[in-house]
């Protein structure tokens, strides 16, 4: 099943506090970067292939010399101290599942270093 963006934040704005989805969803000034992001993920075509062998297929690559499960990264986000635990409720990115998670919130990094160990 194809993965559908419009979809999944439609699931983010039904799920999350409003005023937290419209802090994640919007952008500054014009929101020029916004529109920018909605129109690179527009112009990606991806060439589906069937009767392919997938039963063993790894996203893993390396990372700044870490090996990470997926090639999909969380940037550093700087939220406001009352933002910091909204998007997760235990106020962290990804990282648990050998993904390269980098977050910044109100949760210690010692606390998110422990729920990735051997994270990158």
């Amino acid at each position: 099943m194809p993965v559908d963006l419009i979809a999944l934040e439609r699931a983010a704005r039904n799920r999350l506090d409003p005023s937290v989805y419209d802090y994640f969803a919007s952008g500054a000034h014009d929101e020029l970067t916004v529109a920018d992001n909605v129109a690179a993920w527009q112009r990606i075509r991806l060439r589906p292939r069937v009767l392919r062998d997938v039963s063993n297929v790894s996203l893993a690559t390396m990372v700044l010399g870490a090996e990470v499960s997926m090639p999909v990264l969380l940037a550093p986000t700087r939220l406001p101290a009352a933002r910091g635990g909204a998007g997760h409720r235990q106020g962290r990115g990804g990282g648990r599942h050998g993904d390269g998670g980098v977050d910044f919130s109100t949760v210690a990094m010692e606390d998110i270093a422990d729920a990735a160990p051997g994270g990158p």
